[in-house]
């Protein structure tokens, strides 16, 4: 049996970052890890 090409597109909104966006694929699955940019993450606040 012959491999074929398949390509697939995905939007990710942003903020991603783009430079350490990783990509495996293992046993027939791929895995895709897009890390969030700082001022995406949720920011700790302390109330008094």
């Amino acid at each position: 049996m012959d491999s074929g090409v398949f390509s697939r597109s995905v939007a990710v909104a942003p903020p991603v970052k783009a430079d350490e966006v990783t990509a495996i694929s293992r046993d027939g699955i791929l895995s895709v890890t897009l890390p969030k940019a700082e001022e995406a993450r949720p920011r700790k606040v302390t109330v008094a």
